[in-house]
């Protein structure tokens, strides 16, 4: 597994309903390196790979069963991002959150 600049590798959560969303997101880390990147079809296996993998940030699809924007803001979401995905934009707002956390 590729290490950032720092030697780190961060742990993020992606929890996706879409294959392709997260095929594409997983292949942009990859090339980045320095993330391993887990993932969950949905909230409920979201929640449970939360608890037991402690990832470094959680990536969310807010359009999933049970999931929508007032949940996540009442449960503690630090920002939002729009579809299709910008890999760079979203880059930029992982590393702030990581660097704030």
């Amino acid at each position: 597994m590729n290490t950032g600049e720092n030697g780190l590798v961060r742990k993020l959560l992606y929890v996706e309903d879409n294959e392709d969303n997260l095929y594409m997101l997983q292949l942009w880390f990859d090339v980045l390196g320095g993330y391993e990147i887990l993932s969950a079809r949905d909230g409920a296996t979201g929640i449970a790979m939360a608890a037991s993998e402690r990832p470094d940030l959680i990536l969310m699809d807010l359009n999933l069963p049970e999931i929508d924007r007032e949940k996540a803001l009442a449960t503690g979401c630090d920002d939002f991002d729009t579809k299709p995905v910008e890999f760079d934009r979203l880059l930029v707002k992982i590393e702030q959150a990581l660097a704030n956390s």
